[in-house]
């Protein structure tokens, strides 16, 4: 009766997320004429249609020809559109290595503000269709594995330029070096709008709390 009450999966209890690998669709590798792409073959299967029902079909009756010849031509239609979907891949994945080429050379600090909407233009597509072809995408590039979200960073004007957000955190760090604490949001924005760069104090607090800055910046 006791062992019967007893709990035999014990870690159940204490488990609080599962651990998810994070397999990349498109990998941006380094060669020796510089950076090269590649799908994930995993992502993007072929269907194979086996020729035993075709080779007879002289053989058999008239609705079960119409039936076989149906399901090739739905077999063709996916086929069609694994390799629509993998074009369109290859195609975003090669303007993004053509517009973001510091970030590949230098990292995440070089990143240039990108919008889906120039990317569907320069494929003449619609803008929904990038966005549906990058959703829920991994890149494995020579800096780490990131979604496909991170190449389409926001355009932040300053008096400095355009700015990715990577960019304003960067300053915020370098700001903080400077001091013991951090000090209040309102602060940190006075000072960054010194330098040229005018953000909501609100917007200082997400950066800040993305940044997991709390109390204190190590030198």
């Amino acid at each position: 009766h006791l062992i019967r009450s007893l709990n035999p999966r014990p870690a159940n209890a204490i488990e609080t997320e599962r651990s998810v690998n994070t397999v990349p669709d498109v990998i941006f590798y380094k060669q020796e004429s510089g950076i090269g792409i590649a799908l994930n073959p995993y992502y993007y299967p072929r269907l194979n249609v086996v020729n035993t029902y075709q080779d007879k079909i002289a053989e058999l009756d008239k609705p079960t020809v119409k039936y076989i010849r149906g399901k090739i031509r739905e077999a063709s239609f996916f086929n069609y559109c694994i390799l629509q979907r993998e074009e369109t891949m290859r195609n975003i994945a090669a303007i993004v290595l053509s517009r973001q080429r510091d970030f590949f050379d230098k990292g995440l600090l070089f990143m240039h503000p990108l919008r889906l909407k120039e990317v569907a233009q320069e494929l003449s597509v619609h803008e929904s269709t990038v966005c549906r072809a990058i959703g829920g995408k991994y890149a494995q590039t020579p800096h780490g594995t990131f979604s496909m979200k991170i190449f389409f960073p926001m355009a932040i004007k300053t008096m400095q330029g355009s700015l990715t957000p990577a960019q304003i955190k960067s300053k915020i760090v370098e700001l903080l070096r400077t001091t013991d604490k951090k000090p209040a949001d309102r602060i940190i924005a006075e000072r960054l709008a010194l330098g040229g760069i005018v953000l909501a104090r609100r917007t200082v607090a997400k950066y800040c709390a993305e940044l997991g800055l709390k109390n204190k910046i190590k030198k």
